[in-house]
């Protein structure tokens, strides 16, 4: 297969690029890592990350309500693609008033001239729930202080080296602000810390602060940052919310994981060799559960 280009393109900060431009560019950016990566809530290795390419992730309503959170709290003054509630009824072909069915042909038939004129279809739950989102961010006082002032959707590219080779890493930062912290949305399950620290492993976010802090650094030495700050927001009302700033131990030990991942993925580049999980049998040992101090209570 062929993989996109992680080597070529141009190294800095570029301000205003359409999020497709940004996906399209060469590079490898954190969520790309998760693919090679051994730990995480998903399955990684060389051969999942050529996988990935081969199977793209289909863009759900989840992603889609996700992009769209991140563009009304962020570019609120941008254009947003047009939505339209799915009915809770329709009538069907003997004039009977039924609860809407995605299997009936009346329904199909009105998601596809929604579709045709530029509208995604949201059942009304979800709508509703995105709106609680955007209203949690915008309304928190925090958060108005930390948005008063600075640039979305940052993209910024800057080339990674090993004695075995090169890539161009990629990030696109939710925002930058004066001061020395970088800011990320997270939409949750549960913003409370004693969940949010198990997030923090599973889906990688310590490896993405230090992806990213490293990433604006290495580009802005005059205005460097050291703090990570994730706005955590619940999905669900009363869609609470909490901003948590990554620990400097974290931050470390995120950037010593993305430099594994990234020297993996140069070496497999360079033998053109994209192999899967070890061989053999491998020693296993139980986690202990986060906020535990042993497996089972005393």
């Amino acid at each position: 297969m062929n993989l996109p280009n992680f080597t070529d393109g141009q190294e800095g900060v570029v301000y205003d690029v359409p999020d497709a431009d940004y996906r399209s560019a060469s590079g490898v950016s954190n969520s790309m890592l998760k693919h090679i990566a051994m730990d995480g809530e998903e399955p990684g290795s060389p051969a999942h990350f050529i996988a990935a390419f081969d199977n793209p992730v289909e863009d759900t309503d989840a992603l889609f309500v996700g992009r769209m959170v991140h563009s009304r709290i962020l570019t609120p003054g941008e254009p947003l693609p047009g939505i339209v509630a799915y009915p809770e009824t329709y009538t069907n072909e003997k004039n009977e008033v039924k609860p809407w069915s995605g299997n009936a042909k009346v329904c199909q038939a009105w998601k596809a001239t929604q579709v045709a004129a530029g509208l995604r279809p949201m059942k009304p739950d979800a709508i509703r729930a995105m709106d609680g989102v955007v209203n949690a961010v915008t309304e928190d006082p925090t958060c108005k202080i930390a948005f008063r002032e600075g640039k979305s959707e940052v993209s910024v590219f800057k080339r990674f080296h090993t004695e075995q080779g090169m890539v161009l890493r990629k990030a696109r930062m939710d925002w930058v602000c004066p001061g020395p912290a970088l800011v990320d949305i997270k939409t949750c399950q549960d913003a409370r810390a004693c969940e949010f620290d198990r997030v923090l492993w599973a889906r990688r976010y310590y490896v993405q602060a230090a992806y990213y802090l490293d990433l604006w650094n290495a580009c802005n030495p005059s205005d460097k940052k050291d703090h990570f700050v994730f706005i955590a927001v619940e999905k669900s009302a009363p869609h609470s919310i909490q901003l948590f700033a990554m620990d400097t131990t974290d931050i470390e030990n995120g950037r010593r994981e993305y430099r594994r991942n990234l020297g993996l993925l140069i070496h497999c580049m360079k033998l053109n060799a994209w192999p899967g999980y070890p061989q053999g049998v491998q020693p296993i040992k139980m986690r202990v559960p986060y906020n535990r101090t042993s497996v089972l209570p005393d």
